[in-house]
């Protein structure tokens, strides 16, 4: 799913409320995250809390970093439904691959891109802050930047203005 090019680091953690933490630590140091983990329910609402903690700060870092975490934290009733919902880590993988690739392999510029959370259920679980949704966030690219090169300046008393400069091409998109 990753090319073997790209650096990749696998953190350990002594459980999921550890995730976000660690991932706070490291946000400088890389370009995405994922998040992998299980939270199985016991007989205390310690479940509800883990969960809801840990979603929450996931979806904070991304927004207020402005960086892809995938999340791959599951949360389930037994073991049984954990292993039939493993590919979930595979699917955060693919969608956090899938927003680093895809600005430079569109044919128009796009600034930044928006998480939405499909299903009503988690929707709701995930819940709103004021009158933003959790479970809908919105990353921005940061600024592609180049240099041009001004081919005529006509200076008129105390006013400077640039009559040509040369077009530049970001990233090789076709307009």
């Amino acid at each position: 799913l990753i090319p073997k090019s790209n650096i990749i680091k696998i953190i350990s953690v002594p459980g999921v409320f550890e995730i976000p933490v660690t991932i706070s630590k490291n946000i400088k140091k890389y370009d995405a995250f994922l998040a992998l983990g299980c939270v199985i329910k016991g007989q205390t609402p310690h479940f509800d809390f883990i969960s809801q903690a840990s979603t929450n700060a996931i979806m904070d870092l991304s927004v207020n970093n402005k960086k892809p975490i995938g999340n791959g934290i599951i949360t389930c009733l037994n073991m049984k439904q954990a292993k039939a919902r493993k590919q979930k880590g595979a699917e955060a993988a693919k969608a956090v691959k899938t927003i680093l690739d895809s600005r430079d392999s569109l044919n128009y510029e796009i600034d930044g891109v928006v998480y939405k959370v499909n299903n009503l259920d988690d929707q709701n679980k995930i819940g709103e802050i004021a009158r933003s949704p959790r479970w809908a966030i919105a990353r921005k690219f940061p600024a592609e930047e180049a240099e041009t090169k001004i081919i005529d300046i006509n200076l008129k008393g105390i006013f400077l203005s640039c009559k040509h400069a040369l077009p530049i091409l970001l990233k090789n998109k076709k307009g």
